[in-house]
């Protein structure tokens, strides 16, 4: 990532200082990776991406009729 998109905000880097992670701090759920935490489920940091996204996900939950 070398230019963020508007609303979007650095919040990871590398130890080099490169960017690997962005958000969006004024939407309810906007996450951007630059590695794949699909390969890293041993990792517990890892996967709290994905409970994060469930989360999110359940928030925005069509109610069943």
């Amino acid at each position: 990532i070398d230019a963020l998109g508007r609303g979007l905000v650095v919040c990871g880097r590398d130890l080099d200082g490169i960017v690997q992670a962005v958000e969006a701090t004024d939407r309810d759920f906007v996450v951007g990776v630059q590695w794949h935490p699909e390969f890293l489920l041993f990792s517990r940091s890892q996967r709290s991406l994905f409970r994060a996204l469930v989360a999110a996900a359940g928030r925005r939950a069509i109610p069943a009729s």
